[in-house]
């Protein structure tokens, strides 16, 4: 199983949305959210979520955004027909008050610090067995965590602080930053984890707001040969100011159709990548937030392809 770890932004949002929609992603795939703000956008994709039975998971106790340190107010909020799965970050839950209004339902526990595992101990007492808990690759944690059902958390996408930076990444043959992205798919089962997380093509760390880019990077990932999941970074070349970003977007777009177009023949076309393909043959300029929502659906359903099979 793989649980994707998003913030809730809009873009990442409606991806999830339009993928459940299509029959793009099944059972295979659990998103957790960490609310940042209250939206309707969001409580119509908890709702969608519900009405097709498939599980997703809300953070209860967020440690960002407009919700943090409102967790009551929050658990109140997304309250729609139960339509979700409780999480929570253990590392900010001490007091057994807290825990003890999980008792009796199920929900997912998330351990991102080794020295989180001071709190199984009220775990223990109160007789609360998650049904998931996310574990970093931490030796400590996975050895107090033994008898739950672990799923491994790696932030597997290497950010720049620039998207030029991304041109510094080793090349392959044909000039395209490229680095490897995550095997966990391959071997999570081997390690006695019953799934894998991550935090997709966007990376652990939070922004609250963007800003204008110098340059336009689309992070594309895929299977090679050996079915080890790689990232592309297809990077604008006009990086000198912060004017024409339609330019540079179609600059980074043009290396990408044509890496797409080199092995056609061994890439499963997503919907994702479809719509970006379609951008470029149409001359049209989405706008940088629906790059990243395509780009995100693009890596969802290709996990979801991978553990559940490629639809004839």
């Amino acid at each position: 199983m793989y649980f994707p770890y998003l913030r809730g932004k809009q873009y990442e949002i409606i991806a999830l949305k339009e993928l459940l929609n299509e029959g793009l992603i099944g059972k295979s795939i659990v998103p957790i959210i960490e609310p940042i703000k209250e939206t309707s956008q969001f409580t119509k994709l908890i709702e969608c979520f519900a009405s097709r039975k498939n599980l997703i998971a809300v953070i209860q106790n967020p440690e960002v955004g407009n919700f943090k340190q409102k967790e009551e107010k929050q658990r109140t909020l997304f309250n729609v027909s139960k339509g979700y799965m409780d999480a929570l970050i253990m590392d900010n839950v001490a007091d057994v008050t807290t825990l003890s209004k999980f008792k009796g339902h199920e929900f997912l526990s998330i351990f991102k610090r080794p020295d989180s595992t001071k709190y199984i101990v009220n775990l223990k007492n109160l007789e609360l067995q998650p049904r998931y808990t996310l574990v970093p690759d931490d030796s400590r944690l996975k050895r107090e965590l033994i008898e739950y059902e672990k799923v491994i958390l790696r932030d597997n996408f290497i950010k720049q602080k620039r998207n030029a930076d991304y041109l510094k990444v080793p090349k392959d043959e044909y000039g395209i930053p490229d680095e490897f992205f995550s095997d966990d798919h391959l071997y999570y089962k081997n390690d006695n984890y019953v799934g894998f997380s991550d935090y997709s093509i966007i990376g652990e760390e939070y922004l609250e707001a963007g800003f204008a880019p110098v340059a336009v990077a689309i992070h594309i990932v895929y299977f090679d040969k050996s079915d080890i999941l790689r990232i592309k970074h297809f990077v604008s070349d006009s990086n000198d100011d912060i004017n024409d970003p339609a330019g540079k977007f179609g600059e980074a777009l043009k290396k990408l159709v044509e890496w797409y177009d080199r092995n056609s023949e061994f890439m499963y076309i997503t919907e994702g990548l479809s719509q970006l393909l379609r951008h470029y043959y149409s001359g049209t300029y989405p706008g940088l937030g629906v790059v990243k929502k395509l780009s995100l659906m693009h890596h969802v359903q290709l996990i979801n392809w991978y553990l559940e099979g490629k639809p004839e």
